[in-house]
């Protein structure tokens, strides 16, 4: 578990990560769009692909990010990581700084991402939580005592700038853009949420 060494004090707050980006979208993809991928993959590739997102916090996650003490807490879900950044900085209404080498990523999301050409940042992360909270040992441990893994990927930060970092690169967040899984489902997108969604309340 990394949690980083971002300084934050008593103003800013360190930016967590519970769960792996856009591993629900790629589930999502390696089902529904299996025999295309078998073009590429080895079945037993596209069925670990599938089944992944069992890997994925539970409904509590949220419950729990609070009961620890986060001041602010944000499901990913549609719009991938990237539009769940932009609503905790909104929520927070502050600026923000994050470091896209922090991310949790199952090298599954990012072959698949790759195979169709998308976003992973900005693929259906349901199961996928921001936090806003003290960078405290406290913090962690209830955490990890919950079975919750967080990775700190960032802070907020003063002025509107949401910075995303990548080594020496920098670019600015802007609004969400849709889910990639629209490029790849233009009329069905919305449904394959749904039934996501369903199938952890279940």
């Amino acid at each position: 578990m990394d949690t980083g060494k971002t300084p934050v004090g008593e103003k800013h707050k360190g930016i967590f990560l519970v769960g792996s980006a856009g591993l629900a979208g790629t589930a999502i993809l390696a089902k529904e769009k299996r025999e295309d991928l078998l073009t590429r993959f080895r079945p037993g590739f596209t069925d670990r692909a599938a089944e992944e997102a069992k890997l994925l916090p539970g409904k509590d996650a949220c419950r729990i990010l609070e009961k620890a003490g986060a001041r602010a807490v944000e499901a990913c879900g549609a719009g991938g990581v990237f539009a769940g950044l932009w609503r905790l900085a909104e929520a927070l209404k502050t600026g923000m700084e994050a470091d896209l080498r922090r991310i949790p990523v199952r090298q599954e999301t990012v072959e698949i991402c790759e195979f169709f050409g998308l976003n992973l940042y900005q693929l259906f992360s349901g199961g996928c939580f921001l936090a806003a909270a003290a960078h405290t040992e406290d913090f962690i441990s209830f955490l990890e005592a919950e079975g919750l893994q967080p990775v700190l990927i960032g802070r907020t930060a003063e002025g509107n700038d949401r910075i995303l970092r990548n080594r020496e690169n920098i670019r600015y967040l802007t609004k969400p853009a849709p889910d990639e899984l629209y490029r790849v489902f233009p009329e069905r997108a919305e449904e394959l949420f749904r039934i996501w969604e369903n199938t952890q309340e279940a």
